[in-house]
């Protein structure tokens, strides 16, 4: 991937990631990690890793193909939710449409979630799942009518222990917006998503903002602030529900006047017995070491369990005191101390291995390791397969492992994108 111009980069880019057309999902299990592989052309797969490789999308006939996207591991890395269009992993698929899916290592079998409540197939897609680390909770969008209930469609949370449902979000017809990239806490209480519906769950905004919904209110909260001029582009929440971190150009949020830059910023969110929010000030995750904006673009925030690290991508040269490289890195913002760290080699020793754009970290609960993916050459000795390849950063040791290597040990032969730790 190319360094974009600032001026040329917009919010909506960045809001659709960066993935290839054709892609295979690999989850590697053995170290709770799950991984998109993209293919050239052609059909493609999913395969998973617990002691070894196994297919995650395996074909019941014929061979695999389609797009299979947005892998989300739970915490033991037995169950990985991901959105497919292929119409082969299950029997009975003839909606033509992408669904969700949810792979169980135990018994090594894939099973369709977005169905209807009495097990029909639905005839519009399902997509963006988002699995809670203990594996009961699924958090996804689908453009049908999940609870069969007219109440439209939009965003869904799905109990797979007991089959319970819950409508997060309902379409603009419902009047409660468009919503979009929920991911869900550990417990399944709250989740982050976003949307253009106001304050007041109704009105409907001319950006979109970020948002969390609590299950046992049925309360939806703006986090971002109402009014910004320019579009949220993504959002999580943390393990435990408390923070809620997200990505804007807008101006104003932290200080007066803009950036110019998308930035990343967390705030605390809670609500009491009677629906009522409390929301935290906005804080600054991409600040500058000497206490500015950033000065170019940083998103992608993934964030410990209880919301005390923030790991996220940035553009900006001026997070660190010494950042020379001129691509994407991944940092790692600690609230509790204020310090910013550099995961990834932004001041190469030489010209040899210049490294290429690193993105979409995803950080383990406990803050120890973060995953990412890489089309950098430094990382680790003997990086030769110009590929974007997947890492695992120890943050204790400083210990860093290239974990998309092939089943015989050779490097891969294709991009490894959007990893799930």
């Amino acid at each position: 991937m190319n360094r974009p111009n600032p001026e040329e980069r917009t919010p909506a880019e960045l809001f659709r990631r960066m993935r290839p057309d054709r892609t295979s999902l690999i989850a590697a299990c053995a170290t709770g990690i799950a991984i998109v592989i993209g293919a050239a052309a052609g059909p493609s797969a999913i395969v998973a890793q617990r002691g070894g490789v196994h297919l995650v999308s395996r074909p019941i006939f014929g061979t695999s193909g389609g797009l299979n996207t947005r892998p989300s591991i739970s915490d033991d890395g037995l169950l990985v939710a991901f959105a497919s269009d292929a119409p082969n992993l299950v029997a009975g698929d003839t909606n033509g449409v992408e669904d969700v899916f949810l792979y169980e290592r135990p018994g090594d079998s894939v099973r369709r979630i977005s169905l209807l409540p009495a097990g029909s197939e639905v005839g519009a897609p399902s997509m963006m799942p988002s699995l809670s680390p203990d594996g009961r909770w699924l958090a996804l969008r689908s453009d049908a009518d999940l609870m069969s209930d007219g109440g439209g469609s939009g965003l869904f949370l799905l109990d797979l222990w007991t089959g319970d449902r819950y409508r997060i979000a309902a379409d603009t017809a419902h009047r409660r917006g468009i919503g979009s990239e929920p991911t869900v806490s550990r417990d399944g209480r709250r989740v982050a998503f976003l949307s253009n519906i106001g304050a007041d769950g109704t009105t409907v905004l001319e950006e979109v903002g970020a948002h969390v919904w609590d299950r046992s209110q049925d309360a939806i909260a703006l986090v971002s602030p109402p009014g910004i001029d320019e579009a949220v582009v993504d959002v999580t929440i943390s393990d435990d529900g408390g923070t809620v971190a997200f990505s804007t150009a807008a101006g104003g949020i932290v200080g007066s006047g803009a950036s110019g830059a998308v930035q990343v910023y967390a705030r605390s969110v809670d609500v009491d017995d009677g629906a009522r929010w409390t929301i935290g000030p906005p804080e600054l995750i991409s600040v500058a070491f000497d206490g500015t904006y950033g000065v170019l673009d940083s998103f992608e925030p993934s964030l410990s369990a209880d919301g005390s690290l923030i790991a996220f991508t940035s553009y900006a040269s001026n997070l660190v005191p010494v950042d020379t490289n001129g691509v994407s890195d991944i940092f790692v913002r600690d609230r509790n101390t204020g310090v910013t760290t550099a995961v990834t080699t932004v001041d190469p020793p030489d010209d040899d291995h210049h490294p290429g754009d690193s993105a979409e970290p995803d950080m383990a609960p406990n803050g120890d390791r973060l995953a990412f993916a890489s089309s950098m050459r430094n990382l680790v000795p003997d990086d030769r397969n110009l590929n974007w390849d997947i890492f695992v950063h120890d943050r204790t040791t400083g210990a860093m492992q290239r974990v998309n290597r092939a089943w015989d040990g050779k490097e891969a032969d294709r991009d490894s994108r959007n990893p799930a730790l």
